[in-house]
């Protein structure tokens, strides 16, 4: 038999490359392994805790404790500030859906809304706020040709009106063309007393003793006393 002589040592650091190599595949295998686990285990329908072992309320179907709900049985809606199943949502919040899915809530309004059917449209309005029909939004000063009315809604003004305090033409500050303020009254022709002042389109007043005038200096017609 050829003797093979004298084998070679190994090549330096070749002892310590294998550790080495796995020691960087840890930190990967690793990982690989969380990233294989569920990402989540929920409780049936209806149980919570750490053993599923305790019952929800029946007013809810899930739940994170007996009387704390996270979704809703069927028509009911969740009400997150209470944690409950509501059939009709409280005063400033909404149905949200309208109509009844699995995870229907009852959604704020918006801070300026008491009453709402969506997320930006109010129904009523609270505090310094009135509600606005064109944009169903609640304001503090109405669109041009609407006033403030009692009830926290911007009404329109009479069609004779440009501007008012309430819905009669007799409670205007201003008229359409070719009606004449007179007071705060839209008149078709200035009343006895009153002259027409071109410049402001109003039904001024005449100096007093005067039925008729053409300014507060000149009267055409005077009372009977004079």
């Amino acid at each position: 038999m050829t003797n093979p002589g004298p084998r070679r040592p190994p090549a330096r650091g070749a002892r310590g490359a294998a550790p080495a190599a796995a020691a960087r595949l840890l930190p990967l295998l690793l990982a690989l392994a969380v990233s294989a686990l569920p990402v989540s285990w929920a409780c049936p329908d209806g149980f919570w805790g750490s053993n599923c072992a305790n019952q929800c309320s029946a007013a809810c179907k899930t739940c994170s404790d007996t009387n704390a709900c996270t979704s809703c049985p069927t028509g009911t809606f969740l009400n997150a500030v209470t944690a409950t199943c509501v059939d009709t949502c409280p005063a400033g919040s909404y149905k949200s859906p309208a109509s009844w899915t699995s995870t229907a809530v009852c959604a704020p309004c918006m801070s300026t809304c008491t009453t709402c059917n969506t997320a930006t449209t109010c129904a009523s309005c609270s505090g310094i706020y009135w509600l606005t029909g064109a944009t169903m939004t609640c304001v503090t000063t109405c669109p041009d040709g609407h006033f403030k009315a009692p009830d926290r809604v911007c009404r329109r003004c009479h069609a004779r009106c440009t501007a008012c305090t309430g819905g009669g033409f007799w409670t205007c500050s201003g008229c359409v063309a070719p009606f004449l303020l007179s007071g705060t009254t839209c008149e078709e022709t200035c009343p006895v007393g009153r002259y027409l002042d071109s410049a402001t389109q109003t039904c001024a007043q005449c100096p007093t003793g005067c039925t008729a005038c053409n300014s507060t200096s000149v009267c055409t017609a005077c009372d009977a006393t004079r």
